[in-house]
C-alpha cells in the first residue's frame, strides 16, 4: 500500500500466516519509512484516545 499520513508519504505492506484449518494465526503489518511509521503510530494513538481505549505505559 501506499498513503499519506500526516503529510508523511508511507509504504506498507501486510504479511499473513495461514494455519493448517486455513485460518490466519499471525498478522504483521511493516511500515517504511521511519517518519511515515512514526506519523502513523501517532495517528493510531490519537484515534484510540480519542475512542476512550486505555493506553499503556501512558
Amino acid at each position: 500500500m501506499n498513503a499519506y499520513v500526516a503529510n508523511q508519504p508511507l509504504e506498507g505492506v501486510d504479511i499473513l500466516h495461514v494455519n493448517s484449518r486455513n485460518q490466519i494465526d499471525k498478522f504483521r503489518v511493516e511500515v517504511r519509512p521511519l517518519a511515515g511509521a512514526q506519523a502513523l503510530s501517532e495517528a493510531i494513538l490519537m484515534a484510540l484516545k480519542q475512542r476512550g481505549i486505555p493506553i499503556p505505559d501512558e
